[in-house]
């Protein structure tokens, strides 16, 4: 089995702003456990997925949820949410981003900090992750 088959920590909460809270003390629980290094881009990668998912798909209609999952790979950690999916299609980043706009940046975030991350679609729904190193960096 490679560590990446069974999740370090799995959370499901409401499709609610509320939520995302939830999500960063799961991550940082977790990631803490593994690659304390890791931490902070941790935490931000995870409020960007989530907060993206609550705004841009089905998740954040009522009564709908997200999932979040932690994976212990090694070199790396790997966050995957699991949102319930939108009819316009995956996560993208914007060509063209309004450097005044309150928005429209999580997505470079999570490119910057990841050592990769991507998408998978499924008919209920998309699940986005990202990989982050998790060696530790020296002081």
């Amino acid at each position: 089995m490679q560590p990446s088959d069974v999740p370090l920590n799995e959370v499901t909460v409401p499709g609610l702003p509320e939520s995302v809270p939830v999500l960063r003390a799961a991550v940082r629980a977790a990631i803490s456990l593994v690659a304390p290094a890791a931490t902070d881009a941790a935490e931000l990668v995870c409020s960007e997925l989530a907060c993206n998912a609550v705004r841009h798909t089905r998740s954040g209609e009522p009564g709908q949820t997200m999932t979040l999952r932690v994976y212990d790979e090694g070199q790396t950690v790997r966050l995957a949410l699991t949102d319930r999916g939108t009819a316009a299609g995956g996560p993208r980043i914007p060509e063209c981003t309004d450097l005044m706009s309150l928005g429209g940046r999580g997505l470079f975030l999570v490119q910057a900090v990841s050592k990769e991350w991507g998408a998978d679609h499924s008919p209920t729904g998309t699940t986005v992750w990202s990989r982050l190193d998790a060696s530790p960096h020296p002081d």
